[in-house]
């Protein structure tokens, strides 16, 4: 379950979590060529924004 606390959670925790061939494999499927950037940038290492964005909808407004 998405919590507040999940939405907020470090991204380092992706380097930790994930491979550098694990996203360089999800990314050469996709077709996209990386020029620069980590694990920490990892595709893998994002939440779900439609999910994000119910949970942000139920205690904030803009």
């Amino acid at each position: 379950m998405l919590t507040e606390s999940s939405v907020f959670k470090s991204r380092t925790k992706a380097i930790s979590t994930f491979t550098r061939d694990a996203m360089d494999n999800i990314l050469k499927d996709r077709g996209v060529d990386l020029i620069g950037g980590g694990l920490d940038k990892s595709p893998m290492a994002y939440k779900n924004i439609d999910q994000v964005w119910l949970l942000k909808g139920t205690w904030y407004r803009s």
